[in-house]
């Protein structure tokens, strides 16, 4: 969901209160802390968050990506996650060619069969869309046997071309191993906590934003003193 959806979610939700509407009647912002809410947990992830992330392995292919290397590097650290009881945090980097040319390659996890297939992709531009007929030519899918009993989360396939790549984080979990995509995403940006906190110091300055009660009632008052006296020139 892009960030405006979000946004305006938020705002539609606010307005679900009668008081809100009312609210925003007199001139209080109040729907649009409903908007900052639904926007804020994902600004803080993708604008901040992500770039404090470190990692225990980051797959950088190069401009020839070989999947074998991809899959053996990929296993590795499964297997190390299982073996040691000890999650282990992936980066996979994408692979820019050039200012409006990426090599896609995607990683799949098949817990059905316990493996991991690394396969590269066509030359695609930032829009995603690919080139025709530039798929590598003799290059087969790299499929690596895990033997450990494997759960996805989010996906069992990703494909990796353009911007930032995707990160996994591999933890064993009793005899599984589970693969969480973009650990990061969805931890303390996405808590109860954050959003009472600033809802409320939200909640406090829109409060002095909005015109008080005994405020509207006097511009009232004087708004008919004025058309009274207009009425009593004329």
């Amino acid at each position: 969901m892009k960030g405006i959806s979000h946004f305006a979610t938020g705002v539609a939700l606010a307005t679900f209160f009668p008081e809100i509407v009312q609210a925003a009647a007199e001139g209080s912002l109040l729907p649009m802390l409903g908007g900052v809410g639904g926007i804020l947990p994902d600004t803080l992830d993708f604008k901040f968050a992500r770039y404090f992330e470190k990692y225990d392995l980051e797959i950088d292919p190069g401009s020839d990506p070989d999947p074998e290397a991809i899959a053996d590097a990929l296993t590795g650290a499964m297997r190390r996650a299982y073996e040691e009881d000890k999650s282990q945090n992936v980066m996979a980097h994408t692979i820019k060619l050039g200012a409006d040319l990426w090599r896609e390659y995607a990683i799949r996890f098949d817990p059905e069969s316990g493996e991991v297939g690394v396969r590269v992709g066509p030359l695609v531009n930032t829009g995603q869309v690919p080139l025709p007929g530039s798929e590598p030519e003799g290059v087969a899918e790299a499929r690596r046997k895990l033997g450990v009993p494997l759960v996805h989360t989010y996906s069992s396939e990703y494909k990796v071309n353009i911007f930032s790549g995707p990160s996994f984080r591999f933890e064993r979990e009793g005899d599984q191993l589970y693969v969480h995509f973009l650990d990061w995403h969805r931890r303390w940006s996405h808590s109860l906590t954050l959003a009472a906190v600033v809802g409320a110091l939200m909640g406090l300055f829109v409060g002095l934003a909005r015109p008080g009660q005994d405020s509207v009632e006097a511009q009232r008052q004087a708004d008919m003193i004025a058309e009274t006296e207009e009425v009593e020139i004329a």
